[in-house]
Order: structure tokens, then sequence, then C-alpha cells
């Protein structure tokens, strides 16, 4: 496996971006963050330095529909790419 990823929970934590995050590694798993502000922050600093910032996967819909799936998407995307 190549494919590596470092975990931030709770809220974005530059001090374990810093030491755990390398050169090749795939991204990050995210997850349970309590703020717009430390998502922001994520993107910002995933973007900085692999130039890609993405969402493969939404909890909250795992059960619902495919247009409730698409909308919650939607949403979070919207909301990662504000200026």
């Amino acid at each position: 496996m190549k494919n590596f990823m470092i975990g931030q929970y709770g809220g974005f934590d530059q001090a374990k971006y810093a030491r755990d995050f390398k050169e090749g590694f795939y991204g990050i798993e995210a997850c349970l963050f309590e703020s717009e502000e430390d998502i922001q922050i994520l993107s910002f600093w995933m973007i900085a330095s692999t130039g890609m910032f993405g969402v493969f996967m939404i909890r909250e819909t795992m059960f619902g529909s495919k247009s409730t799936q698409k909308q919650s998407f939607n949403h979070v995307v919207s909301r990662c790419l504000r200026g």
C-alpha cells in the first residue's frame, strides 16, 4: 500500500499536521470537525501542500437517498470553497 493518510479528529491540529504529514502522502482523513474555520484551515493546508482538496464521504448521507447525498455533498463543497 502506497497511499498513506493521517487523521485529524475534532478539528485541525497544525502541530500534528506538521509532524505527521509527509511528502507523497495521499491525504488526511478529517472527522467530526467542530467549526467551519477548521475546515477552511484544512483546505488551505491541503491545497498548499498537495494542490488538492476533496471530500470523499459524508457520514450523514450514508443511508439517505441519492438526491440527499448530492445535496449534502454540494453543501460541503460550497462551504469549503467560500473565499
